[in-house]
């Protein structure tokens, strides 16, 4: 049998107001990005942000520290 090549996304809700249409599944390889303003809208805050010693490094070799895990 092979292995599909297809990500691999579910719908989700993240509290009673809010619905995500697609939520990528992962193996543990992939970095899961979300902007700022999308905070406010799952309830979540900078204080809810679980410290970490990640760091992201893009295609160009740029690399940056995330604000945290939530």
């Amino acid at each position: 049998m092979r292995g599909h090549l297809k990500p691999l996304f579910i719908k989700a809700e993240v509290n009673e107001d809010f619905k995500v249409n697609k939520v990528l599944i992962d193996g543990g390889t992939a970095v899961n990005l979300m902007p700022e303003s999308f905070l406010s809208k799952i309830d979540k805050f900078e204080k809810d942000f679980m410290d970490h010693n990640i760091v992201i490094t893009d295609f160009n070799g740029n690399s940056a520290k995330s604000l945290g895990v939530i």
